[in-house]
């Protein structure tokens, strides 16, 4: 699952024709952690990951077998980060899947290696969790994470 959204990512910088080295400096990181993150020796933070994919005309969606899960204008609060709304629509199918599999905060929370307080603030988009976490949690309620184009 990472490593197709990491490949998608680098065909698109690449297709961009941006350096490493631009896209980092217009990324707001240095040049050698992008490349860490094109080669798969390091993850991004959460927020850098949708800052990311943003720049390359994507979003991050949270993919099950029946289809996309959640709505694209779902849970937007007027002055908040894109990162932040973004987070919030990433979490809220997330919850609902957890419910319908009867799983308590504190049953996800052990089976994910984290306390129930740090899940209900990744779901109350308070925290992010981190890109593995993320994509444990995604793992566990039997859903994938994908990338798809940001309508202009």
């Amino acid at each position: 699952m990472w490593n197709s959204i990491r490949e998608r990512l680098c065909s698109a910088r690449s297709a961009s024709r941006l350096s490493q080295e631009a896209f980092a400096s217009r990324l707001g990181v240095s040049a050698r952690s992008l490349r860490d993150w094109e080669k798969g020796y390091d993850l991004p933070a959460l927020g850098r990951l949708i800052a990311w994919a943003r720049l390359l005309g994507f979003r991050l969606i949270v993919v099950a077998s029946e289809g996309v899960l959640g709505d694209p204008g779902e849970n937007v609060v007027e002055g908040e980060s894109y990162e932040k709304s973004e987070l919030r629509r990433l979490v809220a199918p997330l919850r609902i899947r957890r419910r319908q599999r009867s799983l308590s905060q504190t049953d996800m929370g052990l089976l994910l290696g984290v306390d129930r307080v740090t899940l209900a603030s990744w779901e109350r988009a308070s925290h992010s969790p981190t890109v593995e976490n993320l994509l444990a949690y995604v793992g566990r309620v039997r859903c994938r994470l994908d990338l798809e184009p940001i309508e202009p």
